[in-house]
């Protein structure tokens, strides 16, 4: 999945867009692309990226342990533009999936079993299973 994409490879943002369209961090699509690289840890790669990720880091990197992030997605996703509105559901499903992903890596990267066992229940409760085979790059 696209997704998938985003969380494995280094990732170049570019943030030009074309006149008379919200601008790049304005984009519901845009956040969530971005988002998603930012928790598979693949914006740093690039300097020009910077901007993008300092930006990520002040909007949802506050929790440490990723738990409030959802939350905060929706807030977040709420003030972004979606060419179709249907789009919002959709992204906030595949951006939460990596919230989720990030989650579970840090807990286990932390050896805490008691916090593994609520993210496993988390996404068991939100039918995320399929994200237990998809790969990681820690």
């Amino acid at each position: 999945s696209m997704g998938t994409l985003y969380s494995m490879f280094p990732v170049l943002v570019c943030d030009e867009v074309v006149e008379g369209m919200p601008a790049y961090l304005e984009s519901g699509w845009c956040f969530s692309e971005s988002s998603t690289a930012w928790l598979g840890r693949q914006l740093s790669s690039f300097p020009a990226n910077a901007g993008v990720e300092q930006w990520l880091n002040q909007c949802i990197a506050d929790h440490e342990d990723f738990q409030g992030v959802g939350r905060d997605l929706d807030n977040i996703l709420a003030s972004k533009s979606f060419l179709f509105e249907t789009d919002r559901s959709i992204s906030r499903t595949m951006t939460g999936g990596f919230v989720l992903k990030r989650r579970l890596m840090a807990s286990l990267q932390r050896k805490a079993s008691g916090e593994l066992e609520v993210v496993l229940r988390d996404i068991r409760q939100g039918g995320f299973e399929r994200l237990l085979d998809q790969p990681v790059d820690p």
